[in-house]
């Protein structure tokens, strides 16, 4: 599989047997050299081939990014949630 690597020296790794993710320090591997490592939930043997490109300071990535998309859709599901609880409570006080 292609993992892109970051300046975190760390990558997130999904298994394609358990679909489970965990994170494999990566800090001084060179890049292009084929790494195996098992998965630390089922035990299945993954490769994997780190990218020689790291993100530059001040750059966001692509990772980094999709977790500010999801942390914003929480966010706005949570904020729904509450504007809901509290329409139910008005119109319960209204039916009164």
């Amino acid at each position: 599989m292609w993992i892109p690597r970051t300046a975190t020296g760390y990558v997130e790794i999904t298994c394609p047997d358990c679909l489970r993710s965990f994170s494999v320090r990566t800090r001084d591997v060179r890049p292009g050299v084929v790494l195996a490592s098992p998965c630390i939930h089922c035990g299945a043997e993954i490769s994997y081939r780190l990218d020689g490109t790291i993100s530059r300071a001040g750059e966001t990535t692509a990772l980094e990014r999709s977790h500010t998309c999801l942390e914003n859709g929480q966010r706005a599901v949570a904020e729904s949630k509450k504007a809901i609880t509290r329409s139910k409570v008005r119109f319960a006080k209204t039916t009164e």
